[in-house]
C-alpha cells in the first residue's frame, strides 16, 4: 500500500513524499521546477527532476525531526 504526503513551502506545493513497501521517496513538483528564484527544500535534495531514493528522503526526514 502507497502513502503519499503532499510538501508545501511559501504557499506552494512543491513536492510529494511517498512511502511505499518500507521505502521513501521524495519528488519535486515539476510546476515548482519551472517557477523563477526556486529554493531546494534541502541542501540534501537539490533542485532535479528526477525522484529521490530511500537513502536520500530517509536522511532528509531524520534530519528534519
Amino acid at each position: 500500500m502507497a502513502h503519499e504526503l503532499e510538501v508545501w513551502l511559501f504557499g506552494y506545493r512543491i513536492g510529494t513524499l511517498a512511502l511505499v513497501d518500507g521505502r521513501l521517496s521524495f519528488c519535486y513538483e515539476s510546476d515548482w521546477l519551472s517557477r523563477p528564484n526556486t529554493v531546494a527544500l534541502s541542501a540534501s535534495l537539490p533542485l532535479q527532476t528526477e525522484p529521490f531514493d530511500d537513502r536520500k528522503a530517509r536522511h532528509f526526514c531524520r534530519s528534519a525531526a
